[in-house]
């Protein structure tokens, strides 16, 4: 006899699945999973540091790289835009670049409190990816079209 780790009902071992509720016998074998070691409020306080940190409290590495990482880009092109005075379509990829970075910085800041609870992430991995894929097709659109009229014949 087996006893099913959700439900407690007993099963004939030649059983793979609960007769009761049909969890699997092979999840009495699953490792418990391990529960962040950082405080809701500490990862929150850690992500707002810098995005990322949080998600590096959480032992969550290569999450809070990606995080830090593209945080750090879209803030750098926005200083470095805000330095060069920008005009014309360069100003759209400025607020781009800003937006980025703020919604980056908050949602960062939540997910890590949410995580730290014990809750998936909001935003996947996968995601992230993607989305900062489109920040760099929108960003070199935008780059072009300011490189096109700088160098249009009427300047």
């Amino acid at each position: 006899m087996w006893t099913c780790p959700v439900c407690d009902a007993e099963n004939p071992i030649e059983e793979d699945l609960c007769r009761v509720c049909g969890t699997p016998f092979a999840r009495l074998l699953k490792e418990p999973e391990e529960r962040p070691d950082a405080a809701p409020r500490t990862a929150l306080l850690w992500s707002l540091a810098f995005p990322g940190l949080g998600h590096l409290r959480l032992r969550r590495g290569l999450e809070a790289l990606s995080r830090g990482v593209l945080f750090g880009w879209a803030l750098g092109l926005a200083a470095l835009l805000l330095a060069i005075r920008t005009t014309g379509p360069t100003t759209v990829l400025l607020w781009l670049f800003i937006v980025v970075a703020v919604l980056l910085y908050l949602l960062t800041a939540f997910e890590a409190y949410r995580m730290a609870l014990g809750w998936p992430p909001l935003v996947p991995a996968r995601v992230l990816l993607w989305g900062s894929a489109g920040l760099v097709a929108v960003s070199a659109f935008l780059i072009g079209i300011a490189v096109a009229t700088m160098s249009s014949p009427g300047r």
